[in-house]
């Protein structure tokens, strides 16, 4: 696919591929920030784990 940047018709948003790209930056966006929070959690859980367990 050949996209000519300097035609003003239509812009990017009128191709098939970018129509949904906001939609899938925000998905991604949420999975890392789940992501980021569920390592947090879990490093939480092994700080916790490793101060109460018996040496």
């Amino acid at each position: 696919m050949h996209v000519d940047l300097e035609v003003e018709e239509g812009g990017l948003e009128s191709l098939p591929r970018f129509q949904r790209a906001s939609a899938q930056a925000s998905q991604l966006h949420r999975l890392g920030a789940g992501l980021a929070g569920l390592s947090l959690v879990a490093w939480g859980l092994a700080f916790f784990i490793d101060l109460f367990s018996p040496e």
